[in-house]
Protein backbone atom coordinates (compact mmCIF):
# COMPACT_ATOMS: atom_id res chain seq x y z
CA UNK A 1 0.00 0.00 0.00
CA UNK A 2 1.32 3.43 -0.92
CA UNK A 3 -0.19 6.49 0.74
CA UNK A 4 -3.52 4.72 1.30
CA UNK A 5 -3.78 3.00 -2.08
CA UNK A 6 -2.66 -0.22 -3.70
CA UNK A 7 0.86 -0.43 -5.15
CA UNK A 8 0.91 -0.51 -8.93
CA UNK A 9 3.62 -1.74 -11.33
CA UNK A 10 4.32 1.92 -12.13
CA UNK A 11 5.06 2.59 -8.43
CA UNK A 12 7.52 -0.30 -8.37
CA UNK A 13 9.23 0.95 -11.53
CA UNK A 14 9.43 4.51 -10.20
CA UNK A 15 11.00 3.26 -6.97
CA UNK A 16 13.56 1.17 -8.88
CA UNK A 17 14.55 4.15 -11.03
CA UNK A 18 14.87 6.41 -7.98
CA UNK A 19 17.01 3.83 -6.17
CA UNK A 20 19.24 3.35 -9.24
CA UNK A 21 19.74 7.11 -9.54
CA UNK A 22 20.80 7.53 -5.91
CA UNK A 23 22.88 4.33 -5.61
CA UNK A 24 24.69 3.96 -8.96
CA UNK A 25 23.72 6.95 -11.05
CA UNK A 26 24.55 10.61 -11.06
CA UNK A 27 22.76 11.01 -7.75
CA UNK A 28 25.38 8.84 -6.02
CA UNK A 29 28.07 11.37 -6.88
CA UNK A 30 26.10 14.01 -4.98
CA UNK A 31 26.55 12.28 -1.62
CA UNK A 32 28.95 9.31 -1.63
CA UNK A 33 32.15 11.31 -1.18
CA UNK A 34 30.68 13.73 1.34
CA UNK A 35 32.33 13.83 4.80
CA UNK A 36 28.92 12.73 6.15
CA UNK A 37 27.43 10.60 3.36
CA UNK A 38 24.43 9.26 5.31
CA UNK A 39 23.31 12.74 6.35
CA UNK A 40 23.86 14.11 2.86
CA UNK A 41 21.87 11.33 1.20
CA UNK A 42 19.11 11.69 3.81
CA UNK A 43 18.85 15.42 3.14
CA UNK A 44 18.46 14.75 -0.59
CA UNK A 45 15.86 12.01 -0.07
CA UNK A 46 13.76 14.16 2.27
CA UNK A 47 12.83 16.17 -0.82
CA UNK A 48 11.21 13.11 -2.41
CA UNK A 49 10.13 10.74 0.38
CA UNK A 50 7.89 11.02 3.44
CA UNK A 51 9.85 11.65 6.65
CA UNK A 52 8.42 8.46 8.17
CA UNK A 53 10.31 6.34 5.57
CA UNK A 54 13.42 8.34 4.91
CA UNK A 55 15.74 6.87 7.58
CA UNK A 56 15.02 3.28 6.55
CA UNK A 57 15.33 4.01 2.84
CA UNK A 58 18.50 6.06 3.36
CA UNK A 59 20.17 3.24 5.31
CA UNK A 60 19.16 0.64 2.73
CA UNK A 61 20.33 2.69 -0.25
CA UNK A 62 23.54 3.72 1.57
CA UNK A 63 24.31 0.02 2.05
CA UNK A 64 23.40 -0.81 -1.55
CA UNK A 65 25.73 1.89 -2.86
CA UNK A 66 28.72 1.56 -0.53
CA UNK A 67 28.61 -2.04 0.67
CA UNK A 68 28.53 -1.32 4.41
CA UNK A 69 25.87 -0.06 6.80
CA UNK A 70 25.88 3.52 8.06
CA UNK A 71 27.55 3.81 11.43
CA UNK A 72 29.70 0.72 10.84
CA UNK A 73 33.35 1.35 11.61
CA UNK A 74 35.42 0.98 8.46
CA UNK A 75 38.95 1.69 7.37
CA UNK A 76 39.90 4.10 4.65
CA UNK A 77 37.94 6.68 2.75
CA UNK A 78 34.44 6.28 1.42
CA UNK A 79 34.61 4.62 -2.02
CA UNK A 80 34.71 6.83 -5.05
CA UNK A 81 31.55 6.96 -7.17
CA UNK A 82 31.18 3.81 -9.21
CA UNK A 83 33.16 1.62 -6.79
CA UNK A 84 31.95 -0.48 -3.88
CA UNK A 85 33.91 -1.03 -0.69
CA UNK A 86 34.90 -4.66 -0.12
Amino acid sequence: MVAGREVTPKDIGDTARLKAYWTVGAGRAKWATSPTPFRTLRAHLLKYLPASYVNQVTADWFHAALGFWPGTPHKGPVPTPGAKRK
